[in-house]
């Protein structure tokens, strides 16, 4: 099993290429772009001057206002509305809906009507392992041996209904989850009590997402981020969350230590949406502010700082975003570097040393020409970068801090884009 954490002990996990992993037996995804926008954006000036879909000024005078570039093919997000502004005690349309990322309006389109049963903290899910979208309803029954639970399988290819599981026991409430490439299976979060005074991490298999079990939950206070209410995982195996301030957390997942990055300065948020493109690695946030108003933010994972998107039709508040059929990197980019390894002086030393090998060939498998630039991170710091040819070897001298979780990635890229993360 790949580990996106090194843990400091006895024993060393070791680093696998999540190229060849995210993608092993994956029918349903193809590698190829498919005619989608790649999604590149650049930040202007403060937003003062921004305007929203009814023509007012923005009133948040902390965010920048983001622009796409021009004559790129439509990027199409996807995500569930199970709740929305724009409804009426008779008028009720719980869907999923597409939308227009890289553009300057949203473009609501709806793609499927999907069942609207009583029901707390819905979600919804995608899983590129097996191309399905499943829809998930917290019946509305909590006892204290637990929640009852829907779930709806859609194929994406065609948006057809697969499967229901109806009121199927569960100890725990679940409140969204994420996609790990790493794994190939889904990090979910839950409500470990009806008092969200803790919640609590699990791992759930794809597919079929049998939530009568929690295999490997980890407990965490609640107390100290807030109530969290949206989480993001990207391909290096980093979690993500916003909590109910706006505050924007790193999670280690092996043992749900929560690491301050900042504020998004977007104030208090209601239930909202999160998710990380695995191409360019951008967090797109959609968020149901306190103003009861909702729009898509890309936030940056090193800062919080917030780049207003679009508003959101309707004010309709999203779950499960995603892109299809993205892949983790363009054709002509670079391969997953290789044999990424920590060399302990001694086999307990907090000192040693970190290497890799360069990839020779392109995403595509093509030959790789010319030389690449690469970075070696541990969790959120790069402690070496540079140049390397293809099918060398690089390496740094590195003491880790303490005896601890740690993510150690490294990735490549050329003028074409970036490689896929290594993970150690």
């Amino acid at each position: 099993m790949m580990k996106p954490f090194l843990r400091l002990s006895l024993s060393v996990f070791c680093g696998v290429s999540i190229a060849a992993a995210a993608w092993a037996g994956a029918s349903a995804i193809s590698p190829k772009m498919q005619q989608q926008g790649e999604g590149s954006f650049q930040n202007t000036s403060l937003s003062k001057a921004a305007k929203d879909t009814k023509g007012t000024t923005q009133r948040n005078p902390n965010v920048r206002q983001a622009t796409f570039r021009a004559g790129e093919a439509p990027l199409y997000l996807y995500a569930a509305v199970m709740n929305s502004d724009g409804w009426t005690p008779n008028l009720r349309e719980p869907g999923i809906f597409r939308y227009t990322l890289n553009s300057a309006d949203c473009n609501r389109t709806k793609v499927v009507d999907i069942p609207l049963i009583s029901n707390m903290y819905p979600g919804a899910i995608y899983t590129p392992q097996d191309g399905g979208y499943y829809i998930i309803n917290d019946y509305a029954k909590y006892t204290l041996i637990g929640s009852v639970v829907n779930v709806h399988l859609y194929r994406i290819s065609d948006w057809s209904l697969q499967t229901t599981k109806q009121k199927v026991p569960h100890r725990y409430m679940y409140k969204f989850g994420n996609y790990d490439y790493l794994r190939g299976r889904v990090v979910a979060q839950f409500d470990s009590d009806s008092t969200l005074t803790t919640m609590r991490n699990g791992f759930i298999d794809v597919p079929g997402l049998d939530f009568s079990y929690v295999p490997h939950a980890l407990v965490y206070p609640a107390s100290k981020a807030g109530v969290i209410h949206a989480t993001a995982q990207d391909t290096d195996g980093l979690l993500y969350a916003i909590d109910e301030n706006g505050i924007l957390w790193r999670q280690c997942i092996s043992n749900s230590v929560l690491t301050k990055v900042g504020d998004t300065k977007l104030g208090k948020v209601d239930y909202s949406g999160a998710f990380i493109d695995p191409l360019t690695h951008n967090l797109y946030f959609a968020a149901y502010t306190a103003n009861h108003k909702s729009s898509l933010y890309i936030i940056d994972k090193n800062t919080a700082a917030a780049t207003h998107i679009w508003d959101i039709a309707q004010d309709d508040v999203l779950t499960g975003l995603f892109i299809p059929n993205r892949p983790l990197a363009l054709e002509k980019a670079p391969a997953a570097p290789s044999e990424l390894k920590w060399t302990p002086v001694q086999n307990t030393a907090l000192e040693g040393k970190i290497s890799f090998k360069a990839p020779v060939t392109n995403f595509d498998g093509s030959p790789l020409v010319g030389e690449m630039n690469y970075a070696i991170v541990v969790d959120a710091d790069t402690i070496k970068s540079g140049k390397i040819a293809a099918g060398a070897v690089a390496s740094t001298d590195y003491t880790f801090p303490k005896s601890w979780y740690y993510n150690v990635r490294v990735s490549v890229s050329n003028t074409t884009g970036a490689s896929p993360y290594t993970v150690m």
